[in-house]
């Protein structure tokens, strides 16, 4: 005996997107949030004031990671910046390392040396090291958490 069965299916496109959009903003700051974690053994540490910069830098859920310490640019790249006049990176005074207000430097082909001791793995351009070894880790959280695994 056959019986018959009907169903009715309603799609709410604006539900479905609030949902989506939901996940997505969830899936974002989790993300903000390893990338910064997973930078940290990388970023260079002296006073810890470079990598206070990356957190208080951060609006964690905007999808951009910030570290906006005077000379982040210098270290991240990793190469000794000079002074296109002088030809010196800064002049040591009794208040600490000085440079020029205002002048653009210009970038060397010299690396730069980090200390080790806070942060053993320090190295220059941070990110790019984290994400070689987190990648993975970090697709697969936000495919969870987005909604999409």
């Amino acid at each position: 005996m056959a019986s018959n069965i009907t169903a009715k299916i309603t799609f709410n496109p604006a539900a479905t997107a609030a949902r989506l959009t939901a996940a997505n903003k969830t899936a974002q700051r989790w993300l903000d949030s390893e990338v910064l974690k997973d930078c940290t053994p990388y970023v260079p540490r002296l006073t810890g004031a470079l990598e206070q910069s990356g957190i208080f830098g951060t609006v964690i859920g905007s999808g951009e990671i910030v570290y906006n310490s005077p000379y982040a640019r210098y270290q991240y790249y990793g190469k000794v910046m000079v002074d296109p006049e002088t030809g010196a990176a800064g002049f040591l005074t009794s208040d600490g390392w000085f440079s020029r207000p205002g002048v653009a430097k210009m970038l060397t082909s010299r690396d730069l040396t980090y200390s080790t001791q806070s942060h053993p793995k320090a190295t220059r351009m941070w990110f790019e090291v984290a994400k070689s070894i987190n990648k993975p880790k970090w697709l697969a959280g936000v495919k969870m958490l987005g909604g999409g695994g």
